[in-house]
């Protein structure tokens, strides 16, 4: 079952430039995909600068997402309406 997301992201500068070779092509424009067996839709709200890689991740390489959109692709992908410490 496809969601459409109408929410913003924000692009890491690497995955910017493999997705639209430059970050200024980028803002406004729908980048569509699959998340965990989920497809999505998100219009880029901006790009951010180049970072590197922090303890966690390569952030270049990262999209941001809002909060409830993550928590909705955690309650698709688990079943579960429970996520992080306390939530019911």
């Amino acid at each position: 079952m496809a969601c459409s997301w109408r929410e913003v992201h924000v692009l890491g500068s690497a995955l910017t430039r493999d997705l639209f070779g430059k970050s200024q092509f980028a803002l406004g424009l729908t980048v569509r995909g699959e998340l965990f067996g989920e497809k999505f839709s998100a219009r880029v709200a901006g790009v951010a600068k180049p970072y590197g890689t922090s303890i966690l991740a390569d952030v270049d390489s990262s999209a941001i997402m809002p909060l409830d959109s993550a928590e909705s692709v955690v309650r698709r992908v688990t079943g579960s309406r429970r996520y992080g410490a306390g939530r019911s």
